[in-house]
């Protein structure tokens, strides 16, 4: 019983942790590397990633399709809702000017 409890307690530490919003920095460090992974041609010009997913995606081509530039465009629409969450009058003048 007390093992369940402790595993409960774990859990729900756990998850309370990762509903913490992530800094402005990783924010944009996750959905950077998110948007370019789904575009295989713009990580291949920028050298984005480095070894085996780089190469991976130096096979690929980003593919121009209807549903493609949908999924794109939900992807943006949820980066930007998400990035509506934060309180920039809250962050540091360095973060205000760069994320990174």
């Amino acid at each position: 019983m007390k093992r369940l409890a402790l595993a409960t307690v774990v859990l729900i530490g756990t998850a309370v942790l990762s509903a913490q919003p992530p800094t402005i920095g990783e924010f944009f460090d996750r959905f950077t590397t998110e948007w370019v992974r789904e575009n295989p041609n713009q990580a291949v010009n920028a050298r984005f990633f480095s070894g085996a997913e780089q190469q991976a995606l130096d096979r690929q081509l980003t593919p121009q399709t209807d549903e493609w530039a949908r999924s794109r465009r939900e992807r943006a629409r949820r980066g930007l809702a998400d990035l509506a969450r934060y309180d920039f009058s809250r962050l540091n003048t360095m973060d205000r000017r760069s994320p990174n």
